[in-house]
């Protein structure tokens, strides 16, 4: 992580879950959308 984080100005944190705790959703989710352009630097 240090090649891509700059300590003075970014965060990296590492969260440990519970795997037994319960999934709980809010909503529908939606696929993402992909815009039918693309661009060239």
């Amino acid at each position: 992580m240090r090649a891509v984080i700059d300590e003075q100005t970014d965060r990296f944190f590492v969260l440990n879950l519970d795997r037994r705790a319960p999934v709980r959703t809010l909503g529908i989710g939606a696929p993402p959308v992909d815009p039918p352009v693309f661009f060239i630097t």
